[in-house]
C-alpha cells in the first residue's frame, strides 16, 4: 500500500517502538560518499548514508550549527507524536533529535531504500545559498503497520561553509503527498 506519510514520522515510529540491538548494529562506514563541494553532492550522499545506515555519513550532510527539520503542519497525527513522546510543543526540531532519531532508526531496521528524484534547484543571488525540492519513496524493512511505500516531497535548503567551502542542508521540510 502505498501512503503519503513522512519519513520522519517512520523514523518516530522505529524510535518510540524500537531499541538499540546491540546483536544487529548499523553496517560498516559506507566509502562511496563525494566530496561536499556542490550541493547535489550533499544530497547524493545523504540518499547513499541513508540505504547504508551509516549514522556519520548522513549527520555529515547536515549543518550542526544551524540545522533544523520541518514536519508538515497538515499532519495532525505528527504533532501528537511529537508531545507525547519527544515533549515538543512545536513541528521543527534541530540536529540533535535528528541525530537520536536517525540513530534508532538505522539500528532497527534491516534495509532502507530511498530514491530521489529532483524537481527543481536554484542557487540565491549570493551563491551560498541552494534551494532544492525532491520527490521521494522510501521504504524500510520491517515496515511500520499498514505502510508499505511512504511518498512525500522535500525542501533542503544548503548553505556554503565559509570556512570549509563544503555545503551543508539547514533546512529540511517535508510535505507528504496529499492523495
Amino acid at each position: 500500500m502505498k501512503h503519503p506519510f513522512l519519513p520522519a514520522s517512520i523514523i518516530l515510529f522505529s524510535f518510540i517502538t524500537g531499541c538499540w540491538n546491540p546483536f544487529n548494529p548499523p553496517q560498516g562506514e559506507f566509502s562511496g560518499y563525494r566530496p561536499p563541494d556542490t550541493p547535489e553532492n550533499v544530497i547524493y550522499n545523504l540518499q547513499s548514508a541513508y540505504m547504508a545506515r551509516d549514522l556519520e555519513g548522513y549527520l555529515s550532510c547536515l549543518d550542526r550549527d544551524s540545522f533544523k527539520f520541518y514536519f508538515d503542519s497538515r499532519e495532525d497525527s505528527i504533532a501528537e507524536i511529537l508531545r507525547q513522546y519527544w515533549g515538543l510543543d512545536s513541528l521543527v526540531w534541530g540536529y540533535t533529535e535528528e541525530r537520536l532519531a536517525t540513530m534508532e532508526l538505522f539500528s532497527t531496521v534491516n534495509t532502507i531504500n530511498l530514491s530521489l528524484f529532483k524537481r527543481s534547484f536554484q542557487y540565491d543571488t549570493s551563491g551560498q545559498r541552494a534551494y532544492s525540492y525532491y520527490d521521494y519513496i522510501l521504504s524500510i524493512d520491517p515496515p511500520p503497520p499498514n505502510i508499505d511505500v511512504a511518498e512525500g516531497r522535500a525542501l533542503f535548503i544548503l548553505k556554503r561553509n565559509s570556512k570549509d567551502g563544503y555545503w551543508y542542508i539547514i533546512t529540511w521540510q517535508d510535505y507528504s503527498l496529499q492523495e
